[in-house]
């Protein structure tokens, strides 16, 4: 039986490209570590904190500001030259979340690209274990993980139901 609602999804997967494997595996693979941004100026600390204490740096950090006016764009530029890591601050004021993200990938230097948003805590072991099946599998093209929303205040955002997002 042939559901339409699939057909769609299947020809979107079908035109995908298939990234090159890496040449070697059991490697150290390098990662550009990219986010999007607008008007957080209270996650920006934060979240560098959770980026900067990963087990596991990103080889380079690439952000792009949508236009912020309440110092965030400020505030990053603050922290440029205190990175650990290469790091490179976009700004395009209208900029929204898709584009925002296609301009940081369009300035990675590394092959591999890892997302997330300044109003997630990633774990310390995030980026450690996003990287693991790459480094042991040149065959593997893409990997998902998973992180903990939340609200300005740092407080867990959950659903409907009081349940946690992600677990």
């Amino acid at each position: 039986m042939d559901i339409p609602f699939y057909s769609p999804i299947i020809a979107i997967i079908s035109r995908l490209q298939v990234r090159n494997p890496l040449s070697v595996s059991n490697i150290k693979v390098n990662v550009s570590l990219i986010a999007t941004i607008k008007n957080e100026l209270h996650n920006v600390q934060k979240w560098m904190e959770c980026i900067f204490e990963q087990s596991r740096l990103p080889d380079e950090l690439i952000i792009v500001d949508g236009g912020s006016t309440d110092g965030t764009f400020e505030l990053l530029s603050d922290f440029k030259p205190k990175s650990p890591i290469p790091m490179h601050i976009f700004q395009e004021n209208g900029c929204n979340i898709s584009r925002g993200r296609n301009l940081a990938i369009s300035h990675a230097k590394y092959p591999i690209i890892a997302v997330t948003d300044f109003g997630c805590r990633s774990e310390k072991n995030w980026l450690r274990n996003l990287l693991f099946p790459f480094e042991k599998d040149i065959s593997i093209q893409m990997v998902g993980g998973w992180y903990n929303p939340e609200d300005q205040n740092g407080n867990s955002i959950d659903d409907a139901h009081g349940q946690p997002w992600i677990r």
